[in-house]
């Protein structure tokens, strides 16, 4: 198909698009009937006290866990770097190479 078919194609279907016509009191008639249904939220004791329960421990074990971590004091090692021995500055300091 050409550029100007397709146009055309999508053109007639906004057109279509534009002349539908909503039904009347559509929106009116669903917002009564959410107003008037009984929805209930039947949450147990059960369930309440599993939910906190759970993250209780969760939350516990976290804390426990990160406290058992120790890291020794005496195995810390340092490493010390000559930085003017490795790097050799004089390359760059040097106006002759220019």
């Amino acid at each position: 198909m050409k550029q100007h078919e397709i146009d055309m194609i999508i053109d007639e279907f906004i057109d279509l698009e534009k002349k539908k016509i909503p039904l009347p009191f559509f929106a009116t008639g669903v917002m009564a009937q959410i107003e008037t249904s009984d929805i209930k939220k039947n949450h147990s004791l059960w369930s309440v006290v599993a939910v906190a329960a759970s993250l209780t421990i969760a939350i516990s074990g976290g804390v426990l866990i990160g406290s058992s971590y120790r890291q020794s004091n005496s195995e810390i090692s340092y490493t010390v770097i000559n930085d003017h021995q490795i790097e050799n500055m004089q390359f760059f300091n040097d106006s002759d190479s220019e």
